[in-house]
C-alpha cells in the first residue's frame, strides 16, 4: 500500500465511523494507520485498556500525557521522531487544552475529533513520526 492509498483509506474511515474511545479515537485511529503502513501496532500495549472519556483521561494522565503515550507507542515499534513532518506523517499537535494525534497532510493536519474530522493549520506540531 502506498502512502497516498493509506491516507485516502484513513480519511475515508474517519468520515464514516463515529468517534468512540478505545476504538476510533485519535490515538487508536492513528495506531491503525501506522499498523496499515508498517505491520506493527504502536498501541498494542494499551488496546482495550479504556472505553470511555474518564478511562481515557486517566490512562493518558498516568502515561504522562498524550504526547508521552504516543512517544512510548512509536518507540515500541522502532519509530523515532523526525524534525520536519512530511505528508503522511503521524503528528501530535497542541490544541491548547489538549494534545491530539493527527495526520499531517502538508500544510494541514487532519484530526479525528468527537464532532468529526478537523483539517487545520492552526495548531503547533509538537512531534512527528514517519512511517515509511
Amino acid at each position: 500500500m502506498t502512502i497516498e492509498e493509506a491516507i485516502a483509506a484513513t480519511l475515508d474511515r474517519w468520515g464514516r465511523e463515529p468517534f468512540a474511545r478505545g476504538s476510533t479515537d485519535c490515538d487508536m485511529l492513528m495506531a491503525d494507520y501506522v499498523q496499515m503502513l508498517t505491520g506493527k501496532d504502536p498501541a498494542a500495549a494499551w488496546r482495550g485498556r479504556y472505553h470511555d472519556d474518564e478511562g481515557a483521561e486517566e490512562f493518558i494522565r498516568l502515561a504522562g500525557g498524550n504526547l508521552a503515550l504516543v512517544e512510548q507507542g512509536m518507540a515500541s515499534i522502532g519509530l523515532s521522531p523526525v524534525s520536519e513532518p512530511l505528508r503522511g506523517d503521524v503528528v501530535v499537535v497542541d490544541i491548547g487544552c489538549d494534545q491530539i494525534t493527527g495526520l499531517f497532510l502538508d500544510p494541514m493536519t487532519a484530526m479525528k475529533m468527537k464532532r468529526g474530522v478537523l483539517r487545520t493549520r492552526r495548531f503547533p506540531i509538537l512531534k512527528a513520526w514517519r512511517c515509511v
